[in-house]
């Protein structure tokens, strides 16, 4: 994902300055703008059979399309599951088309940004005339694009937070899981939080699983385990996701938060994936936590040795396999063994906070 381009900063600030107004003034200018813009009738090409006539779209009611003829008084409407073929078209001029052209790259700016506000605002309270009849959707999908790749965040979550993602598709999914990145990067969890429930992480459309999971992954790591075992438990819950990945994920962020650990059985009930498996290390990496937080040492050291052993250095759980087994050898007095445990997790993984956390340990 793109994230806030600080080369923009001057043309920014110079921007702002030059509309008078300071940050949260600014704020309240995009708000104003994008509720005066969605209340506007949209001018539209209406093709049906062959012959294309200018309408305005007024609204819609109760399931119908209400609309009148350009030049003529009057309102007419019509039920939205009686389109048929009926295609909607909004004209677009050079500077939008170049604007959409450039939107993920470096050149994109407010400039570009304020065309795709202009044409997409109107379009928002009509996304849900069906998308054979219009690209509606792919516009406003377009302007949160722009908003996110200029660290419009305020904004993106504002209009994201205007539509039903579980009836958009898997584009606006998509949209809305980047949001929630974005947000969580700038350490916004309860807003990326309340964008995410917006999204049907239950049914996600499988070509949004890699990015939701690397969402739910940033989650965990900067220890909100709260949240990041909400998605991974709904990830779970997904009939078309076949892989328990997500189910162990769930498991070690409620083990980290004090779950489980009373649960006599849970061992039993968690150690049913074989070795071989892709997932194989991942269980034993949660079968390590439970022993080790319920001070059961060897049992610890067992499972997380079985982890390694089928554990390769590309995936994500290996770090953390390497430093909790320096520890379990540690908890069993096998110190030189521990301390080279925990080298090799510096060494190997230097990139790592586990590699940090082993550093730690042998700076003690």
């Amino acid at each position: 994902m793109k994230h806030f381009n600080k080369r923009l900063l001057p043309f920014i600030a110079g921007f702002a300055l030059s509309i008078g107004l300071d940050s949260t003034a600014g704020a309240a200018d995009w708000q104003k703008k994008a509720d005066r813009l969605s209340s506007q009738p949209l001018s539209v090409s209406w093709t049906n059979n062959g012959a294309v006539s200018q309408i305005n779209l007024v609204e819609i009611r109760d399931g119908f399309l209400a609309f009148n003829a350009t030049g003529q008084p009057g309102e007419a409407s019509m039920p939205l599951n009686t389109l048929g073929e009926i295609w909607f078209t909004h004209s677009s001029s050079p500077e939008y088309n170049k604007a959409i052209g450039i939107i993920e790259k470096d050149n994109f700016n407010l400039q570009h940004l304020e065309l795709l506000r202009q044409t997409a605002y109107p379009m928002v309270r009509f996304l849900d005339i069906p998308q054979k009849n219009c690209a509606f959707v792919a516009v406003v999908s377009n302007l949160v694009t722009g908003l996110i790749n200029l660290g419009q965040l305020d904004e993106a979550t504002s209009l994201i937070g205007q539509l039903d993602i579980s009836q958009l598709g898997p584009e606006f999914e998509k949209k809305a899981i980047q949001l929630a990145q974005a947000l969580v990067d700038e350490d916004a969890h309860a807003k990326a939080v309340e964008v995410i429930k917006q999204v049907p992480v239950d049914k996600i459309d499988l070509s949004n699983t890699d990015i939701i999971f690397v969402l739910a992954h940033t989650l965990r790591e900067q220890e909100n385990f709260t949240d990041a075992r909400n998605i991974y438990q709904q990830l779970s819950q997904n009939k078309a996701i076949e892989s328990k990945e997500s189910e162990y994920w769930s498991y070690y962020c409620g083990l980290n938060l004090g779950e489980l650990i009373e649960d006599h059985t849970f061992d039993k009930k968690a150690a049913v994936i074989e070795p071989g498996d892709a997932h194989f290390p991942l269980q034993q990496l949660v079968l390590g936590i439970y022993y080790a937080k319920r001070e059961q040492g060897k049992e610890a050291m067992r499972a997380i040795s079985q982890g390694i052993a089928f554990a390769t250095p590309v995936e994500p759980w290996t770090p953390e396999l390497m430093y909790r087994s320096a520890l379990a050898y540690e908890k069993v007095k096998m110190t030189d063994i521990s301390k080279s445990v925990f080298e090799e997790t510096v060494r190997f993984f230097p990139n790592s906070k586990w590699a940090a956390s082993a550093q730690q340990e042998l700076d003690k």
